[in-house]
C-alpha cells in the first residue's frame, strides 16, 4: 500500500507542476471515499470545451488478499457551469485483479451524476452517485457485476 501511495503522490506532483502554458482549468482529484472499500483512485480532467471534459483515471485495489489495478478514460458534460457545477459523466476502465490461486481481467463501465465546486486558490470538491458494471469475475470471490458508484473527491484545479 505504501508503494501505491508513493506512485499516486508522484503523479499528483508531476501534474501540479505541468507546463505553464496550460490553462488554469485542469483538475486532479483523489477519491478518499474509496479508501473505506480498499480502493485508491485518482482522476485527471482536461477540458475539451467550455462544458465538456476528457477524464483519465487510475486506481489500485487492496482488499484482504485481493489486489489489482484499473486504468480508464471517460467523458464529462457540465449541464450549466463552465467546468464546475452539475455534471453527468461516463467512463470505461480496464480492470485486473488477483488473489491466491485466481485472477481476472475485464472492464468496468460507470455512469455518474454529480456536482463540482472549485474554491479560491483551486481547492476542488466533487460529489456524485451513479452505477457501475464490472465484467471481470473471480471464482470464490464476490467481485464483478452491478454495483453503486459513489464519489466524494478532493483535489486541485490549476
Amino acid at each position: 500500500m505504501k508503494k501505491i501511495t508513493s506512485i499516486l503522490l508522484t503523479l499528483v506532483l508531476i501534474l501540479s507542476f505541468a507546463s505553464v502554458s496550460m490553462a488554469a482549468d485542469q483538475t486532479i482529484t483523489v477519491n478518499p471515499l474509496g479508501l473505506m472499500g480498499g480502493v485508491l483512485n485518482a482522476q485527471y480532467e482536461k477540458p475539451l470545451g467550455n462544458l465538456n471534459s476528457l477524464l483519465l483515471s487510475a486506481g489500485f485495489v487492496n482488499v484482504g488478499v485481493v489486489s489489482g489495478f484499473e486504468v480508464g478514460a471517460g467523458y464529462r458534460k457540465y449541464l450549466k457551469g463552465e467546468r464546475s457545477g452539475l455534471f453527468a459523466e461516463g467512463d470505461v476502465s480496464f480492470v485486473s485483479v488477483s488473489a491466491p490461486g485466481t485472477s481476472a481481467t475485464g472492464f468496468a463501465i460507470q455512469g455518474l451524476c454529480g456536482f463540482k465546486w472549485v474554491f479560491d486558490k483551486g481547492f476542488t470538491v466533487e460529489a456524485g452517485a451513479g452505477g457501475s458494471y464490472i465484467t471481470a469475475k473471480m471464482e470464490g470471490y464476490t467481485f464483478g457485476g452491478f454495483g453503486p458508484a459513489l464519489r466524494l473527491a478532493l483535489g486541485y484545479t490549476w
